[in-house]
């Protein structure tokens, strides 16, 4: 009996705050459109069977409010508040982009949201967490580290674990693999090697404590996202807190070892710089992304912990968004063999016999190929929704209908659900759709759904607003890894595709991302456990 009163006790101390805030904003969050729910606990119940049936619910509504000629739709779940713009009428068009803009470009919703703290342990105030003067330094700081001079010196590791990968997957050919665990492996070995500076050949292990560490927090951060519950500290202390504590201990003991051997290295090569008369000499040509960041720490631009926590949020981000790319992009191409016949031609025309040699140029030269990466990412974004609080009243008078953004609430700026308004990539732009609404009822949006690479030819892009497609995101807070990204994508996707062709017995959507953090291949099979990312690799 006393242990159920403590709970209750500690349970309301903990929902106390939420309430508060909750009644702080709840006036003017009222006047935005969208469903009440129940009060304080709003609409959480619709979540119950999961993100991806969640989802659905909301474009549902979304759609009723559209209809009714409103532009945004607000959602109360669990007190928070969230807004997502939606498309009103024909009339209007001329303030989409406008509105878009007026977000991503705001200098004042630059704030990550709430999701984002679960992920702070792990990441510290690296430039995916941080915010405010802090953010804006460090941003300032690292970008060269990103030059194109600079990605030049990383092609070696992206060609020789993409040529890792063609020798393991070669021993599997003709049967279903599920790609995207090896693509992650393969993605894990660059990100490490670019970053430490040395591979530490985690395809050939993939039981290696790294990669478990890494799938096993990864897992927790996509469950901490869409299963609201876990937003209770105490039911969260209860059941999962030891277990993140013990994944997150390995993952950072794995850098502070890592970075150390870094550090030692670095020392022997200043001595021996010594030993010989030189004056001391930095690691200035280094090609890891620690090297550029200690060169950082040196001159006194950024403090150790500063390098710890970027070099943790690279290895998060860099390797997650590559191997769900290019999942996705194998998956798009296994299911439209039109599609993949017509690329294979480029690819096999550009690269020839000659094995890898000149690599970066080879790229330059497949348009075709940039233009199915660009649709893939289109149809399967890579982080589905962007997350910013709201710190000030935002007001959107000029563009919707007076509408204010109260403090403390917050902005979904969803490229998924963006790269899905027919307006903008369908052929036939005589009706208007929701504009960020993502939709599953395939008889009314087939085409949005359609693989075209097309849709990106030269003609087509030059017409399209360029907030219409935003794969990294837009604004002061875009992707600042975005062209190693792609240029790794392009590496190692040419020289996979180069070696196989791929197939499978399913439709393209018969595989369905959730809108986790990451909307890889397999989010959707482990929320339903329906689906998977399986394709054969033909020689």
């Amino acid at each position: 009996m006393i242990i159920c009163i403590i709970f209750v006790v500690v349970l309301l101390v903990y929902l106390l705050p939420k309430i508060i805030c909750f009644c702080r904003i709840h006036g003017k969050a009222l006047s935005l459109p969208g469903p009440y729910g129940i009060p304080i606990v709003g609409t959480i119940y619709k979540l119950r069977e999961g993100s991806h049936v969640g989802l659905r619910w909301m474009m549902r509504e979304a759609q009723k409010l559209r209809e009714k000629g409103h532009s945004i739709i607000c959602f109360n779940i669990a007190s928070r508040i969230y807004t997502i713009p939606i498309t009103a009428s024909a009339a209007r068009i001329e303030y989409e982009d406008v509105i878009i803009q007026a977000l991503v470009e705001s200098h004042e919703i630059t704030s990550k949201g709430r999701d984002y703290d679960f992920i702070k342990p792990w990441l510290g105030e690296g430039l995916l967490t941080s915010s405010g003067q802090q953010w804006k330094k460090n941003r300032r700081i690292i970008t060269p580290t990103f030059h194109f001079g600079r990605l030049h010196s990383y092609l070696p590791a992206f060609v020789k674990e993409a040529e890792v990968f063609v020798a393991i997957v070669g021993k599997m050919t003709d049967v279903e693999v599920d790609a995207y665990p090896l693509l992650k492996t393969c993605a894990l070995d660059i990100i490490c090697a670019t970053t430490f500076g040395q591979s530490f050949h985690m395809q050939q292990n993939p039981h290696h404590r790294y990669v478990q560490a890494v799938e096993g927090y990864n897992r927790y951060v996509q469950r901490y996202s869409s299963e609201v519950h876990m937003w209770l500290a105490p039911l969260w202390y209860l059941l999962h807190d030891r277990k993140v504590k013990t994944l997150l201990k390995e993952l950072n003991e794995f850098t502070e070892e890592k970075m150390e051997e870094r550090i030692r290295y670095r020392q022997m090569v200043n001595k021996c710089a010594r030993l010989k008369g030189l004056n001391h000499l930095r690691v200035q040509n280094g090609t890891s992304f620690a090297d550029c960041l200690l060169n950082c720490h040196e001159a006194d631009e950024l403090t150790l912990q500063e390098v710890y926590d970027e070099v943790n949020t690279f290895v998060f981000a860099g390797h997650d968004t590559t191997s769900t790319t290019m999942g996705w992009l194998f998956w798009c191409l296994a299911t439209n063999e039109d599609v993949q016949r017509k690329l294979h031609a480029e690819i096999d025309e550009v690269m020839g016999d000659d094995g890898h040699s000149d690599i970066e140029q080879k790229i330059k030269e497949m348009p075709y190929f940039d233009q199915c990466i660009k649709e893939s990412m289109r149809i399967y974004a890579t982080a589905p929704f962007t997350e910013r609080i709201v710190e000030n009243d935002f007001d959107l008078d000029n563009f919707l209908d007076g509408y204010i953004l109260p403090a403390g609430s917050e902005v979904f700026l969803s490229p998924m659900l963006l790269h899905h308004n027919p307006m903008t990539f369908s052929q036939n732009r005589l009706y208007l759709i929701m504009y960020m609404t993502l939709v599953y009822s395939l008889q009314v949006y087939e085409n949005d759904w359609e693989f075209d690479p097309d849709r990106f030819s030269p003609e087509n892009v030059e017409n399209r607003n360029h907030y219409n497609y935003l794969p990294f995101s837009g604004g002061p807070r875009n992707c600042i890894g975005q062209r190693f990204a792609m240029l790794e994508v392009k590496v190692v996707a040419a020289i996979i595709l180069h070696s196989f062709r791929l197939s499978s017995d399913h439709e393209m959507t018969y595989n369905v991302p959730a809108p986790e953090t990451s909307g890889d291949p397999a989010s959707h099979a482990r929320n339903s456990h329906q689906v998977s990312s399986s394709i054969k690799f033909q020689i």
